[in-house]
């Protein structure tokens, strides 16, 4: 069963992990500490209730317009129940 982060539905195996970690860009960024704009927002996953991780972090206008007026985008997932979530911060 695929985690839900890929639309094609493939798993995020340690493989695709080590490719992601590759791809660093400045001010995006592939896994540790996020480099929050406000208030750390560590979310915690629904499942399991443990904090996720910081899978990627995005930077408005950067590469993409997120809309968020210069601010970044997070996404965190949980290794345990393959699920993940978006958070943004202005």
């Amino acid at each position: 069963m695929g985690s839900g982060l890929f639309r094609d539905g493939k798993e995020l195996t340690d493989d695709v992990l080590k490719n992601l970690e590759s791809l660093h860009i400045p001010d995006d960024k592939a896994f540790g500490w996020p480099a929050w704009i406000q208030d750390i927002e560590c979310p915690v996953c629904p499942c399991c209730k443990i904090p996720m991780e910081l899978l990627y972090q995005l930077q408005d206008g950067l590469h993409l317009n997120l809309g968020l007026k210069g601010g970044k985008a997070f996404l965190f997932w949980c290794r345990m129940e393959k699920t993940g979530t978006l958070l943004c911060q202005p």
